[in-house]
């Protein structure tokens, strides 16, 4: 875990997010995970995403996995969280999954690796 980059929301202020509103875009803490010339990247931050983007719409107790893939193009799916910690540790073991599978070349498509499978 010492290698994936992690930044929380403490250093966002209602400044940080007023600007964004003006600029047409809002702030959400992201999860990211890519295969990046055959090596996992993974990623936790605050990031800027266009209003109209899908997890942009994405409030409260919430949750929502973007997905973007050679064999779906764009999917998201979306749902209540179970609560803060349960939910961060649920999507933390699916990251992780997806890493391993990506380092283990495991559950391929065409000869290129599924990043995901949450739906077992």
């Amino acid at each position: 875990m010492e290698q994936v980059y992690r930044e929380g929301i403490s250093r966002i202020s209602p400044q940080d997010i007023d600007y964004a509103r003006r600029m047409g875009y809002v702030i959400k803490l992201l999860a990211i995970a890519k295969q990046a010339d055959g090596k996992a990247e993974l990623r936790v931050h605050p990031a800027l995403l266009p209003a109209e983007h899908p997890l942009a719409s994405v409030n409260g107790v919430f949750n929502a996995i973007f997905i973007r893939g050679d064999a779906c193009d764009e999917v998201m799916l979306y749902g209540r969280g179970a609560g803060a910690l349960p939910t961060g540790s649920a999507v933390a073991g699916d990251v992780i999954d997806c890493a391993r599978n990506i380092l283990h070349d495991r559950a391929c498509v065409r000869g290129r690796p599924i990043l995901c499978q949450w739906m077992r």
